[in-house]
């Protein structure tokens, strides 16, 4: 099963943070947590808030119930005042990732700052926070209004619509995609053939792009997976189509786990110099261990993709 992934989200609430927009940050909170707790199931997550003081509203140790977990997401309320974003971030290093509530010094772990970038009457020096011991290995984002010239983030959703992937899989995977792709700039991908089917250029208008996503038909055909990845680093990650080399990179791969008749190897790809400071994802569609199980080891044609990143 491998170590734990712990996913800490800092949730900005101080008064620079509309209402309408701090709803919409609990719920891409929301949409995240249940869609990966649908596939991950050593997956914990904890919800830190700030404006004028820092409170967790959720802690590792509430994942035995997702159900009770989800429900206090909703109820989160707006806390308002300043913005004390690095005092938010040090506490989780301080309150959250730590053994007494509930942390595992192996597991992988992830904080994730919804914020519009603003600090103000933080007694903590962000930079500090940022370059404190208690912070390597943790692996660190904002997702949120950017402000002019920010460089933001780019998240690539590489999508396996080959004819191993069943009908009712691919529109559950294009369900999480739409669910998710609110925050950031995003770009989807699909393959059997490989096919951009919603590049960072079109982010502009959130709508129409939900709107091409829920209409992507499934190519089927071969299962490609390597060179879908290496489309991402060549086609999409590029100036020409909207990237910014300054903005942090994400992709994530969502797949059944087969690989079959790839022209290019995976391994390559994924060590590729272009993918570096990339961070990269993959998550399961449709019934992966059956796959691992009846994929044939003699079929050099044939392999699994499973990324520990």
């Amino acid at each position: 099963m491998g170590p734990d992934k712990e996913i800490a989200f800092v949730l900005d609430g101080s008064g620079s943070i509309g209402p309408e927009d701090f709803e919409s940050a609990k719920d891409f909170i929301y949409n995240v947590m249940k869609k990966l707790w649908e596939r991950c199931v050593n997956c914990k997550f904890a919800i830190v808030q700030y404006g004028n003081i820092v409170r967790t509203e959720l802690s590792l140790t509430e994942k035995n119930d997702a159900r009770e977990a989800l429900e206090k997401v909703k109820n989160i309320q707006q806390i308002l005042s300043y913005t004390i974003t690095a005092s938010a971030i040090n506490h989780v290093l301080e309150h959250v990732f730590v053994p007494e509530k509930g942390s595992r010094e192996d597991s992988k772990k992830m904080i994730i700052v919804l914020t519009d970038r603003r600090i103000f009457l933080d007694p903590m020096n962000l930079t500090a926070v940022l370059n404190s011991p208690k912070m390597q290995n943790v692996v660190r984002f904002a997702i949120g209004n950017t402000t002019t010239g920010d460089p933001g983030t780019e998240i690539a959703f590489v999508l396996d619509g080959s004819g191993s992937t069943e009908p009712e899989d691919f529109e559950k995977a294009k369900d999480l995609i739409s669910k998710v792709m609110k925050k950031c700039k995003f770009a989807v991908v699909q393959y059997g053939n490989i096919i951009t089917e919603l590049s960072l250029l079109e982010n502009n208008d959130k709508k129409k792009a939900l709107e091409k996503v829920k209409d992507i038909q499934q190519i089927k055909q071969h299962t490609i997976t390597a060179s879908a990845i290496n489309h991402v680093l060549e086609h999409v990650f590029v100036a020409e189509n909207g990237s910014r080399e300054d903005s942090k990179k994400i992709i994530i791969v969502l797949t059944d786990g087969r690989i079959f008749l790839d022209p290019m190897n995976l391994t390559t790809v994924l060590n590729s110099p272009k993918m570096h400071n990339i961070l990269r994802f993959a998550t399961g569609i449709g019934p992966y261990e059956n796959h691992r199980e009846n994929s044939n080891n003699n079929d050099k044609s044939s392999e699994e993709y499973e990324d520990s990143e």
